[in-house]
């Protein structure tokens, strides 16, 4: 199955079961449309991944608020969403298990004190010379799923 295609399309009515999200950006971090975001889990305050325990995954930026005091405030939506492996350590092997962020775009599966991003649904592999000289060639499209802190009390 060509994610890719399937996510270019929507053509479903939530086909992917994703959810939607709102939080508000912790002080002094700045997000934008497309970043992939986490929540602190006792604050509950959104930013961009970051190396540390304590986070939950909330998805992508889809919409970014800026409030009267010059905060932001965000919408994020969950599902398959395409994030890249630079290290290339992640293949065909590996969908099913769980990764996590090196950063805002790019995953590994080593999960020392990262942030579960999801679960790998697929990973497909570019050879465009562009994309393998930015290390975007290896794309992993990752199930992230904000139900996974359901035991949170919201």
């Amino acid at each position: 199955m060509n994610f890719s295609k399937l996510l270019a399309t929507q053509g479903l009515l939530n086909p992917l079961c994703e959810h939607v999200s709102m939080f508000t950006v912790e002080k002094g971090e700045t997000v934008e449309r497309g970043d992939s975001i986490i929540v602190d889990m006792h604050t509950m305050r959104a930013r961009k991944p970051i190396k540390g325990d304590g986070y939950l995954t909330a998805g992508i930026a889809a919409k970014v608020i800026r409030q009267e005091d010059g905060g932001q405030s965000v919408i994020c939506i969950d599902g398959i969403h395409l994030l890249y492996d630079p290290r290339g350590d992640i293949s065909e092997a590996d969908i099913g298990k769980d990764c996590y962020f090196l950063d805002t775009d790019n995953v590994t599966l080593d999960g020392t004190k990262r942030t579960k991003a999801g679960r790998i649904e697929a990973v497909e592999l570019s050879d465009d010379p562009a994309d393998i000289e930015d290390g975007a060639d290896r794309r992993i499209f990752v199930k992230m799923d904000i139900l996974q802190g359901r035991y949170l009390k919201w």
